[in-house]
C-alpha cells in the first residue's frame, strides 16, 4: 500500500524505551553461553510450535488445541494495524549495523516488494514485523504446553527466551518484542473467551 518503512520510527521508540539493539547485541556476543543458549532457542522454535501443535490434540487436550488455534488467528488480525503502519526492514537497517547474510536476503525481498519486483527471496525470509510472529509463537505454545504440568516449568523459560533471542539476533527492535507481549495477552484472553470448549464446559458447570 506504498507505506514508507518505518525503521527510523522504531529506533526513537526504543530509546524511548531504553533500549539499543547494538549495544545488546554486542553484550550477548561476549557471553558465549548465553548467546549460544539464545540462538538455539531462536532456532528451535519451528520445532517448539510443531509439538504444541501435535502435542495437545493426541494428548486429548481439547481445550489447549482449540485456544492455541484460535489465539494465532486473533493475533494475526491484530497484527495487520501494526504491520500496515509500522513497515520496517530490520534493525541492521535503523540502526546502521551489518546484517546477516539472511537479513540481507530479507532486505532485498522487502525492498524489491515496495519497488513492485519480483520478491522471490522474501518466499524463503519472510518479513519483519512488528509485532513479532517468533515471540507471539513463542508466549502462544507456552500457554498451550502449561496444561501439562511437567512442560509449564520449561516451556515459559523457552518461550522467554526467544522473545529475547529475537532482539539479540538482530531480527526485531525491542518494541516489536512488546507488541507482541500485547497482542499475545489480548489474543489469549479472547480464545478463552471463544473457545467451544470452554463454553461447552461453562454450561456444564452452570
Amino acid at each position: 500500500m506504498k507505506f514508507p518503512v518505518r525503521d527510523a520510527e522504531l529506533v526513537s521508540i526504543d530509546a524511548a524505551l531504553g533500549f539499543n539493539v547494538p549495544a545488546i547485541m554486542s553484550w550477548v556476543q561476549q557471553h558465549n553461553f548465553i548467546r549460544a543458549t539464545l540462538d538455539l532457542s531462536y532456532t528451535f522454535l519451528g520445532a517448539f510450535t510443531i509439538l504444541t501443535i501435535l502435542l495437545p490434540a493426541l494428548a486429548g487436550k481439547k481445550q489447549a488445541a482449540e485456544q492455541f488455534l484460535l489465539a494465532n488467528g486473533v493475533c494475526s488480525i491484530l497484527s495487520i494495524p501494526f504491520s500496515m503502519l509500522l513497515p520496517a526492514i530490520g534493525p541492521w537497517v535503523g540502526f546502521h549495523f551489518a546484517g546477516s547474510p539472511a537479513q540481507v536476503l530479507c532486505e532485498m525481498g522487502i525492498r524489491s516488494l515496495h519497488a513492485n519486483a519480483h520478491a522471490s527471496v522474501m518466499l524463503s525470509y519472510g518479513s519483519v514485523t512488528c509485532p513479532s510472529f517468533h515471540a507471539i509463537w513463542g508466549i502462544l505454545s507456552a500457554q498451550a504446553l502449561s496444561s501439562f504440568r511437567w512442560l509449564k516449568p520449561l516451556a515459559w523459560p523457552f518461550a522467554v527466551l526467544v522473545m529475547i533471542s529475537t532482539v539479540t539476533t538482530g531480527w526485531h527492535y525491542a518494541v516489536d518484542v512488546l507488541a507482541s507481549i500485547l497482542v499475545a495477552t489480548i489474543a489469549i484472553w479472547a480464545a478463552r473467551k471463544i473457545s467451544p470448549s470452554t463454553s461447552s464446559t461453562l454450561r456444564k458447570t452452570s
